[in-house]
């Protein structure tokens, strides 16, 4: 039997860095921030998505 592992993808420092300031400006309510920086990480192929459960990314081309 054949089993298939997911592989949780991760991120260059800088990007992680930029998802963790989005995060912040989320919770502290600074809408146009959050704005900007889901702009910059698109910039670098980072889609981001709000969920009840906190912000997702995932690559996109």
């Amino acid at each position: 039997m054949l089993g298939v592992l997911e592989q949780e993808e991760s991120l260059p420092k800088e990007l992680e860095l930029l998802l963790k300031e989005r995060e912040t400006a989320r919770n502290t309510k600074q809408w146009e921030r959050a704005d900007e920086l889901r702009d910059e990480l698109k910039k670098h192929n980072i889609a981001v998505e709000d969920t009840p459960h906190g912000q997702r990314w995932k690559r996109i081309l």
